[in-house]
């Protein structure tokens, strides 16, 4: 025989968080940084496990993520620079949840350690034309892609990459722009999953590979 629990209840998730940090700007204005400390903890937090057919909510007793985020901006005429960076260490507690056994003392999935964000943008005006040019890249450590936390379900440390040129003629409300999305090809997990009735074996949602494509946009 075999019983079905029908009880899918969980209980309520609450948090506290804080937050402080500095701005400073120099050299009128052109150079920006910010930098901010965090510190955020959640009682009986709501953890969505995908199952390979289905979801189900477990409740863990204690997530806390603490860390450091650092951003700047430098603008110089027609160029501006911009970077990003983000310490964050988010562990669950030590208390064990039925059913995801390393869980306890465990890294948040989708949680990496590092991550970053930095690229240029370049404009400026050729008589009647415009071009633009554009360049920014987004790393991440690596971090666990399922809530159960299987060594088997880690991404590795990946950067993507992503591109635009454009040439526009402001006046007669048009520009082209080439594009192009994930240049360097990276191969990455957006989630991986026990794979349903194949004890085993395992499946991931893929991120989109290396795109591009060229866009006209017109005004009138």
């Amino acid at each position: 025989d075999m019983s079905v629990d029908r009880d899918s209840s969980f209980k309520p998730e609450t948090s506290r968080s804080y937050e402080a940090g500095v701005k400073g700007r120099w050299f009128g204005n052109r150079l920006s940084v910010n930098l901010a400390a965090f510190d955020e903890a959640f009682r009986n937090f709501q953890l969505n496990t995908y199952l390979g057919t289905t979801f189900l909510v477990y409740s863990v007793p204690h997530l806390r993520s603490k860390g450091v985020e650092l951003d700047g901006r430098y603008y110089l005429g027609g160029l501006s620079l911009n970077a990003g960076l983000t310490y964050d260490d988010a562990k669950f507690g030590p208390e064990a949840v039925p059913g995801l056994p390393l869980i306890a003392n465990g890294t948040a999935s989708f949680a990496p350690k590092w991550s970053a964000a930095y690229g240029g943008d370049y404009s400026r005006a050729f008589g009647l034309y415009r071009l633009g040019v554009s360049l920014s890249a987004k790393y991440n450590s690596a971090y666990n892609t399922g809530s159960d936390l299987a060594p088997v379900k880690t991404q590795k440390a990946y950067t993507l990459l992503t591109g635009r040129v454009a040439l526009s003629r402001p006046d007669q409300g048009w520009s082209l722009e080439l594009w192009g999305q994930n240049l360097s090809d990276a191969t990455y997990y957006q989630v991986a999953f026990a794979a349903p009735f194949q004890s085993g074996t395992y499946d991931a949602f893929l991120g989109q590979p290396r795109t591009y494509g060229v866009t006209l946009k017109l005004s009138y």
